[in-house]
């Protein structure tokens, strides 16, 4: 009986500290981190569905053309064209508030456009996307906006 609680008590002293780490260190639903760290990295668009219709599609083959978008550590996008254009540079950022079509609590991604007004004065627009899946191969993304599109993209 002894040895039976001598194994028990090591096999405890290892286990607990492995899961105490394992919680601690763990994403919770308030935490964006886990989503930045899966965010970051290459995107490859798939498709965009919505619109006025909510059926009209957008694609590569359709469009002719592809979009990779580029998310950094340091808060920065890149998104190019076929690969070798860049067509916007900018920040984004990550939060969690109400949507305004849903009236739910979502993890949100805002990225800043930069677009330039009639007299070519820099204009700031930020779009908000309601973030349907992140994982490490997919990413979904919903304009929070009527009529919005719903955009696809996988590494």
């Amino acid at each position: 009986m002894k040895k039976f609680t001598e194994k028990y008590m090591k096999l405890v002293s290892v286990v607990i500290p492995i899961l105490a780490f394992t919680f601690l260190s763990s994403c919770s639903k308030d935490d964006d981190r886990c989503s930045k760290e899966k965010l970051i990295g290459k995107w490859n668009w798939v498709n965009s569905i919505g619109g006025h219709t909510g059926d009209m599609e957008e694609n590569p083959q359709l469009n002719g053309y592809s979009l990779q978008y580029l998310f950094k550590a340091n808060d920065s996008i890149i998104i190019t064209k076929d690969y070798n254009t860049i067509i916007h540079k900018g920040k984004y950022h990550l939060t969690r508030e109400n949507s305004i079509l849903f009236q739910k609590e979502y993890e949100f991604l805002t990225i800043d456009y930069l677009y330039f007004d009639e007299d070519n004065n820099p204009v700031i627009l930020p779009k908000r996307y309601i973030i349907d899946n992140l994982s490490s191969d997919n990413l979904k993304l919903t304009e929070d906006v009527f009529d919005g599109y719903v955009l696809t993209f996988t590494r």
